[in-house]
């Protein structure tokens, strides 16, 4: 009888007290279709950024947030390039596979051609007086260079003089053991390639080559933003943010999917606007997914320019970024500046038990919270960690890659933070 008693008062609680909750699927689904080829890597090729931007939007409104406007979108301008078309790499008769064997440098220039390779000797980077002066008479004009990527900023830094000389060439090849793409907003000749070195060898004799970059200056993206408001204190509020741009396509073989950079992060975003919209808090809580991360924070920095209300009501600002994994636990950027904030948040971990630990991290200009920190507004970068994931900025940060393992924690955390 004792025990019937203990189930329906438990029963009982559970009707009365919402639990709070996240739904998986419609996590993985957002992540999946945040990383799919039809979002061309969230990038600036194929409308990948409107694209997600209208899912983002679509998700804001079925989770009940307002626009601030007519509409979710802030627009505002970038340059970007872009390799919407072509990327063709040929060694010595064998074809590599862009984004498994090589990549654009993300300032190359298009241009396509044969040539001849020439190895640049390591010594350059130690400014060896009798290798630059045989550099110096080197023909490299109409040549392929290839070099070290791990030598090239000392040989451009020590060896100024051998750059009109190294420009003359047709293209250059950088070697590298781990291909990382970016995304500039300049495009540079000559063209520029960085492959592993297994792909190049050592004693590789022609190269056939061709790079289609499309340098889009005044290109149209946006932020998407919406807000619940509070039931006491509209006034204030809460922030999350996420960027949701990522570093698109790469010619029309490959795209970078970007599922721990940042479709996680949205998703996030995302479940709690859901929960928000159904437990408005009494502060408002606003929704801000940026574009333009990866070229410099331009979504953000746009935003703290062209802010929607006064920065200076904003109680507390929390950006999602690299959330996909979790087994190592959390690291909390600003956590070293805000010691009261920080203390709460992992009295409150500990409590739940919600991430295996919580490391505090100095401030950085490392993701979309760095605007709003230096025009004073508090706010944490937090971000989750697993040591062997090895997925960052290429072609296999996939959506079944990400573990999702502190997914659950994290939300349960910034929903008992943003409470109490």
């Amino acid at each position: 009888m004792l025990y019937l008693k203990i189930l329906l008062a438990s029963l009982f609680i559970s009707l009365v007290v919402p639990a709070i909750a996240q739904d998986m699927e419609r996590v993985r689904q957002n992540i999946r279709l945040l990383c799919s080829p039809e979002m061309a890597g969230r990038g600036y090729t194929m409308d990948g950024d409107k694209k997600a931007a209208q899912l983002i939007a679509k998700a804001f409104r079925e989770a009940g947030i307002q626009p601030f406007g007519s509409d979710y979108y802030q627009s505002f301008l970038l340059t970007a390039n872009t390799f919407p078309q072509k990327i063709d790499l040929i060694i010595d008769g064998k074809t590599l596979a862009v984004g498994k064997d090589f990549i654009p440098n993300p300032v190359s220039g298009k241009g396509k051609g044969s040539a001849k390779l020439i190895y640049l000797d390591t010594l350059l980077a130690q400014a060896d007086s009798a290798v630059v002066r045989n550099a110096m008479h080197t023909n490299y004009q109409g040549k392929g260079i290839v070099f070290r990527m791990s030598d090239y900023s000392l040989m451009l830094e020590r060896c100024p003089e051998l750059i009109p000389q190294l420009n003359t060439a047709k293209v250059w090849i950088g070697t590298t053991p781990t291909l990382t793409a970016h995304i500039s907003g300049q495009a540079l000749r000559p063209p520029f390639l960085l492959a592993k070195p297994e792909s190049i060898g050592k004693s590789a004799k022609k190269i056939k080559f061709r790079i289609d970059s499309q340098l889009k200056t005044n290109y149209i993206t946006q932020n998407v933003i919406g807000y619940i408001k509070g039931t006491q204190t509209p006034e204030r509020f809460v922030v999350f943010t996420a960027h949701y741009d990522h570093l698109g396509t790469i010619g029309t073989q490959a795209y970078i999917p970007g599922a721990n950079d940042n479709a996680a992060g949205v998703a996030m975003l995302i479940e709690l606007a859901y929960h928000f919209g159904k437990n408005p808090p009494p502060f408002s809580v606003c929704f801000m997914a940026f574009s333009g991360e990866e070229l410099g924070l331009l979504g953000s920095l746009h935003y703290v320019a062209n802010p929607l209300f006064p920065l200076s009501q904003i109680n507390f600002l929390w950006n999602l970024d690299l959330i996909g994994t979790g087994k190592d636990g959390a690291t909390v950027v600003n956590a070293t500046i805000h010691t009261r904030e920080f203390e709460k948040l992992k009295t409150i971990n500990e409590s739940l038990q919600a991430l295996p630990n919580i490391i505090p991290r100095a401030p950085a200009a490392n993701s979309d919270h760095y605007p709003f920190s230096i025009k004073g507004v508090p706010a944490f970068f937090i971000y989750l960690m697993d040591k062997k994931y090895p997925h960052y900025h290429n072609i296999n940060d996939k959506a079944e890659n990400l573990s999702l393992s502190g997914f659950s924690g994290l939300f349960n955390l910034l929903i008992k933070m943003t409470e109490k």
